[in-house]
């Protein structure tokens, strides 16, 4: 008799039934919510406060900058512990109490009267914010979809941005009308009253997916899992979370910062709040575009791409001069961002499989926690030593055409095996 193929009865229902369809696309926007509110774990959206937090806490800011170094730092630990517990307890039980412990480092943030509680609570919301809410967001998805997880990618990266664009537009609103300390709290209700019941909406009905995670589409043993410890062994690690850290690293140093430096080039906050919508807009259609590209280019290929972006960015800013000098560098950056975004968020599922995705997720997040610390010191510094920020600009946007070039030449594994399923055995 030949060899057949049989179906497992969950991922045909998840697949072809209409609730299967619903809950996937439940999964998705949960999981796009779920990124969006990490956005005051993250550097633009501490940036939106950045200056009236100096102002407040009678801070200057290289001081702000080593604060906001150590916290990230330290925010970074929550990383790993994070891994182990999505693989073990799954996304329920994980992502509720994150969601809480969050919203109380909101609301220590926003009680804050002195620089040491204001800084327990910003690295709480880092650690559970930035390190622990992103690697929950991305491990829902890599772990939800399958073998189509490229596809879920790009749908939720270009949901994420929108909702991104929309809560920091929001949130900055906010900030100037009712005052920074109003706007943090505002986030901490938010959490609460809206992100949990999604969640927990989004998880019901799907107890036991993680029981396919090693099946291809048709239920055939075709995936092979790598730990976290082979994983890292792989120059394909290291290419990617590298670049993917260096596009933190820029980001996060001009992002905390960026009123001031366009306040070098003699525009007001109004085009700085302008500059970051418009990233965030150009992002999303680059996230769609890229999610719809990684079935037809090589990983490799669109990573090469995203840094050759980031490189054209970061040097035409030094040159800006009119308002729509500014718009052209963040449609330029925020498409940069649109496509690493999307490459970082499905390479780990496609080169190392499904089973330990928590653990890889969290080892590749380290880094790009850490130097997101890194970037604020580093262009702080830099401006000090220089006067200016555009040598920062200019050295960076070198670095990133070195990392397209080594990229381009990067060998991605492949996380499929050619083992066919058994044979069924005649009477």
């Amino acid at each position: 008799m030949s060899p057949t193929t049989t179906s497992s009865p969950s991922s045909i229902s998840r697949a072809e039934s209409t609730p299967g369809r619903l809950q996937n696309g439940l999964a998705i926007v949960v999981g796009a919510m779920l990124m969006t509110a990490t956005l005051p774990g993250r550097t633009h959206g501490l940036g939106l406060i950045t200056k009236r937090v100096i102002e407040d806490l009678s801070i200057d800011t290289v001081a702000f900058a080593q604060l906001n170094f150590w916290a990230t730092i330290l925010g970074a630990l929550f990383c790993w512990p994070c891994g182990r517990l999505l693989d073990r307890f799954g996304h329920a039980i994980v992502t509720s109490v994150v969601l809480i412990l969050l919203a109380l480092s909101l609301c220590c943030m926003s009680w804050a009267t002195d620089t040491a509680t204001f800084t327990i609570g910003l690295i709480l919301t880092r650690g559970f914010g930035q390190s622990m809410l992103s690697i929950i967001s991305l491990t829902l998805i890599g772990k939800w979809f399958g073998r189509n997880v490229g596809g879920a990618m790009g749908a939720f990266a270009i949901l994420m941005s929108f909702m991104m664009a929309i809560a920091t537009g929001m949130l900055a609103s906010g900030v100037t009308t009712l005052g920074w300390r109003t706007a943090w709290s505002l986030q901490a209700i938010g959490l609460l009253v809206v992100l949990i019941p999604l969640w927990l909406l989004g998880d019901r009905g799907h107890d036991g997916w993680d029981e396919s995670v090693d099946e291809d589409q048709n239920g055939a043993k075709g995936t092979r899992s790598s730990t976290w410890q082979e994983a890292i062994r792989t120059s394909c690690f290291w290419v990617f979370a590298l670049s993917i850290s260096f596009f933190g690293l820029v980001s996060s140093g001009f992002t905390l910062f960026s009123q001031f430096l366009l306040e070098e080039r003699g525009f007001g906050e109004n085009v700085f709040q302008t500059t970051v919508i418009v990233s965030l807009l150009s992002g999303m259609v680059c996230n769609l575009l890229a999610g719809w590209l990684l079935g037809k280019v090589r990983y490799e290929r669109l990573l090469a791409l995203g840094l050759l972006l980031l490189a054209l960015a970061l040097g035409m800013f030094p040159w800006v001069q009119q308002p729509w000098h500014v718009m052209l560098y963040a449609v330029v950056f925020g498409a940069a961002g649109g496509v690493l975004t999307v490459v970082y968020f499905s390479i780990w599922r496609h080169a190392f499989g499904p089973k330990h995705l928590g653990s890889i997720q969290a080892a590749a997040q380290i880094p790009t926690v850490l130097a997101s610390a890194l970037g604020p010191v580093i262009v702080a510094v830099s401006e000090s030593y220089t006067g200016s920020y555009a040598q920062v600009f200019l050295s960076t946007s070198v670095l990133a055409g070195i990392m397209a070039t080594i990229a381009w030449m990067t060998r991605v594994p492949l996380a499929t095996s050619t083992i066919l399923p058994e044979p069924s055995k005649s009477s």
